[in-house]
């Protein structure tokens, strides 16, 4: 998942400094959970872990058009 998640979409984020903030938050998140090992309990992690991901594209996303459209009313 974290493989995936970033190469695909952290990627294409321009701000590098989101990005390597994305990078560690993965990472933290995957070290906090490295003991976890009942099965349930690692696809809920993986589940919760797309959705948070795909909640801080989506904010990301966002604040880069808000930015853009600020930038050209200046």
């Amino acid at each position: 998942m974290a493989r995936d998640r970033s190469r695909n979409k952290c990627a294409v984020i321009p701000d590098d400094n989101l990005r390597k903030e994305w990078r560690q938050f993965a990472r933290q998140e995957f070290e906090r959970n490295r003991e976890v090992d009942d099965l349930s309990q690692i696809r809920y992690l993986i589940s919760t872990g797309k959705t948070q991901f795909d909640e801080m594209r989506r904010y990301a996303e966002e604040r880069a058009i808000a930015t853009k459209a600020l930038n050209e009313k200046i």
